[in-house]
């Protein structure tokens, strides 16, 4: 795989810039009302608009592409530079998807290849994806080395890693994308990721926090956390917070051009991946992390998804409020939930596991699943959007403790007092 350093200089997004112009629909379309909640009434309303839409003939159990957009066809995006089509990329397509909700479908229609950037291209921006090997990491991947990124496969396991790139060949003919190990479960694991991309001297304009583990057993990482906390929370806390310089330092201005004007040179997204689940906590406890006896797999899983949307709203405030930012340049911030996907997160869940093909019937694919992370990443609609909670590719509501400042701040010092004496650092980001 292609592990030369991407320029620094001159970055130039090369990604289509009409999202909501073309058209992706969502086949067994699952997605949740906007009133859905963690609970047995909210359970009972699922299945009854899911009945209704499948009366009625909105459920289709086929998976397609109503139209995708060539590259011909789009307009130039920030500096006037147009990807140059590669050669033996004829059946590369990049979905282009709906702005949608609830349950909907519409007949099939013909598809238009998309060609990828010149790979030559030493300006590609870059992307790091947690969890790329499988899942929704994985077709997030696809979809941004599609797009023109340089991407970065941060992943516990090398050979996993290994095969993921081996298929991502296969499927698209892409190299501009090389692996980095990390265990978000090791603070060791997370510092040593970070010092080691800083030392390549790369930018970071997109960082996918996607990693996870759910309902598992109760366990402890290394460093003493709940294992679903300690990954799914405070692993992903210590490697944004790591590489925000690193971002920082992407998104400063640009030397003037020739004619002696200022331009910005890019812009970052950062997007935190959580769930639904974060509606079944009504407060943070600190006591159901603390405690071995009141550990709960959903309980715990929920508390840590609600942490991914404070971490998310905190963050996107103190970045709007750096003296070294504001009017100058943009990190935005922003979680979502793929949705129900079936994925392997699903083994530890009792029963689902079981399931098998009729669990893959019901629930979504990653491809489909990883649609709102895609359209984070890449749409220019949301470039000025941060703070925001996105499910199905469009803004919705949280908990009433997801939106709460102060649980969003009680969060936050809790994660940096966790961390103090453990990680130097710690006591700068209070």
């Amino acid at each position: 795989m292609s592990d030369t350093t991407p320029s620094t200089s001159n970055v130039v997004v090369a990604q289509p810039s009409v999202i909501d112009q073309a058209q992706f629909w969502i086949g067994r379309q699952t997605a949740l009302p906007n009133s859905w909640r963690c609970n047995l009434i909210g359970g009972l309303e699922f299945l009854s608009h899911f009945g209704e839409a499948l009366f009625e003939g909105r459920i289709s159990t086929r998976s397609r592409i109503t139209r995708l957009v060539r590259m011909a066809d789009l307009p130039p995006i920030e500096g006037g530079h147009t990807p140059n089509p590669g050669a033996g990329h004829n059946n590369d397509y990049y979905p282009r998807p709906r702005r949608s909700s609830g349950f909907d479908h519409t007949e099939e229609g013909e598809g238009t290849p998309l060609a990828p950037a010149d790979q030559t291209d030493s300006r590609r921006p870059v992307a790091i994806v947690t969890g790329a090997n499988s899942g929704c990491g994985y077709e997030t991947t696809k979809a941004l080395l599609q797009a023109g990124y340089f991407v970065v496969l941060a992943c516990r396991s090398a050979l996993a890693a290994e095969h993921a790139m081996d298929r991502i060949v296969q499927e698209t003919d892409l190299r501009h994308m090389t692996f980095m190990e990390l265990d978000l479960a090791s603070l060791e694991s997370v510092q040593g990721f970070v010092e080691a991309y800083r030392r390549r001297g790369w930018p970071l304009h997109v960082l996918v926090n996607n990693a996870g583990i759910m309902y598992t057993p109760y366990a402890r990482t290394a460093d003493g956390f709940e294992s679903q906390w300690g990954v799914n929370h405070v692993g992903h806390f210590v490697l944004t917070m790591g590489l925000l310089p690193v971002i920082k330092r992407t998104v400063s201005w640009s030397p003037s051009d020739k004619q002696g004007n200022e331009k910005r040179s890019s812009f970052a997204r950062i997007i935190n991946v959580s769930s639904v689940a974060h509606l079944s906590e009504p407060k943070f406890d600190p006591a159901v992390l603390e405690d071995p006896a009141k550990y709960h797999p959903l309980v715990n899983y929920g508390m840590s998804k609600l942490a991914n949307i404070c971490f998310t709203a905190e963050l996107s405030r103190r970045l709007a409020a750096d003296p070294d930012l504001q009017g100058h340049h943009r990190i935005t911030v922003n979680a979502c939930h793929p949705g129900p996907v079936s994925t392997g997160l699903y083994r530890y869940t009792p029963g689902l596991s079981k399931l098998g093909t009729l669990l893959d019937m019901v629930l979504l694919s990653p491809a489909q699943g990883a649609l709102t992370l895609i359209y984070l990443c890449l749409a220019p609609e949301v470039r000025d959007v941060s703070g925001v909670y996105f499910f199905d590719l469009e803004p919705r509501a949280t908990s009433e403790a997801a939106r709460s400042v102060q649980v969003q701040k009680q969060v936050w010092d809790y994660t940096v007092r966790q961390l103090t004496d453990k990680l130097p650092q710690a006591k700068d980001w209070a």
